[in-house]
């Protein structure tokens, strides 16, 4: 067994994550568990060259309608709404420049008004945030050998660690 795998399991993944091209990190970031990913997400929409689909798709995606319904936020949905406001904020001053690939928050995941049945918006969301982003790359790459959004040659890197 290695020491501190989930530090070795970090590693692997940042070094991908920082190399992978911008369909790549859209791909990770629409077919990843966003259950135990925040902080691979929290470096991703840290990267100036991430597209603004990918950015949008994040943001909604961690649940910014709900984030914009609560009262109070939870203390264990903190973390994630840090991160939904640091997108906000970034995406609000001209962040994010390149608009490749496309991404139409309603047609998400998790569209404007998932949570409407808990309340009224109580947090604005800039009206930038709700508009799709109608990319002009066709990639039509094979995303087959990939698991939860990583290649299958990282995820068997990252398996490898725990024997």
């Amino acid at each position: 067994m290695i020491d501190n795998p989930e530090e070795q399991e970090w590693a692997i993944l940042k070094e991908y994550l920082s190399s992978a091209s911008p369909q790549e990190l859209h791909h990770y970031a629409a077919s990843s568990n966003y259950d135990g990913n925040l902080k691979a997400l929290s470096l991703i929409v840290q990267n100036p060259q991430l597209e603004k689909g990918t950015a949008l798709l994040v943001y909604w995606y961690l649940g910014a309608d709900y984030f914009a319904r609560v009262e109070d936020i939870p203390d264990y949905a903190r973390e994630r709404y840090e991160v939904t406001r640091d997108i906000q904020n970034r995406y609000s001053i001209g962040f994010y420049k390149n608009s490749n690939i496309s991404f139409d928050p309603f047609e998400g995941l998790l569209p404007p008004g998932e949570y409407e049945s808990i309340g009224t918006i109580k947090r604005q969301i800039p009206d930038v945030m709700y508009n799709p982003i109608v990319g002009s790359d066709g990639d039509d790459r094979d995303f087959d050998e990939y698991d939860d959004g990583l290649p299958i040659s990282v995820c068997e890197k990252i398996n490898a660690l725990y024997g």
